[in-house]
């Protein structure tokens, strides 16, 4: 299991099966705007408009990304954490790779 007091990080989601998740944001300077057991937003730093969204209900994870370049947003739903988790990392690499 991650340590992330041990990595300077704080704001530990409440929801733990994102963790993994939490850290990956966290080394990419993405903030914690919203943390709740059915919820998590992440925010940039330099671009607050840009964000990473987690809602999660008892059947889904519903996850929702910022499209580069244009004021819109992709939303699509998992049946299980990981895939969900797959593919937030997938994004937030693809969002980072694109935005140097």
């Amino acid at each position: 299991m991650l340590s992330l007091k041990n990595e300077g990080i704080k704001d530990i989601p409440k929801h733990k099966m994102f963790l993994d998740t939490h850290y990956e944001f966290s080394k990419k300077n993405w903030m914690l705007k919203e943390n709740t057991q059915t919820s998590l937003i992440y925010y940039r730093l330099n671009n607050e408009t840009d964000e990473f969204k987690i809602k999660i209900n008892n059947k889904s994870v519903s996850v929702t990304i910022p499209i580069i370049g244009g004021n819109c947003e992709y939303t699509t739903n998992f049946i299980s954490y990981y895939m969900a988790s797959e593919y937030i990392s997938f994004h937030i690499n693809n969002y980072e790779n694109k935005m140097k």
